[in-house]
């Protein structure tokens, strides 16, 4: 077994960069990956030359058989929201549009990749 001030100072050195580690990120398994998606709920449609105009609503994210997430409009018509890493239907809806139920919006689909931003305009269609 070593003795003295060198193997003082390797135990030093180890215990400095275990410290300084255990802020970093973790790449287990279970940990919690997320992105963002921010974008814009606008109409679209109506009599020729009027131009897309942001709308209040609310947009949706849906997995493939999993639990959605959601957020509603701020002024004018836009939206930002953390989701965890993965593929997303985008659907939404606003009440400026149609009769406001169902989901006639859509921003079709998104990838949410780890501390990445997307994106994105929903549009919902005035027919």
């Amino acid at each position: 077994m070593l003795t003295g001030l060198p193997t003082l100072a390797v135990l030093a050195a180890v215990v400095t960069f275990l410290v300084l580690s255990a802020g970093t990120v973790c790449s287990c398994p279970n940990a919690m990956v997320t992105g963002t998606v921010r974008g814009t709920l606008v109409a679209s449609g109506g009599p020729a030359g009027t131009p897309n105009r942001p709308v209040a609503g609310a947009v949706y994210f849906v997995t493939g058989g999993g639990p959605s997430s959601g957020t509603t409009t701020k002024a004018p018509g836009t939206f930002s929201i953390t989701l965890r890493t993965g593929r997303y239907r985008v659907e939404g809806r606003s009440p400026s549009v149609g009769s406001g139920a169902g989901f006639p919006c859509s921003g079709g689909p998104v990838t949410v990749r780890p501390s990445a931003t997307v994106t994105l305009v929903v549009v919902c269609p005035i027919k």
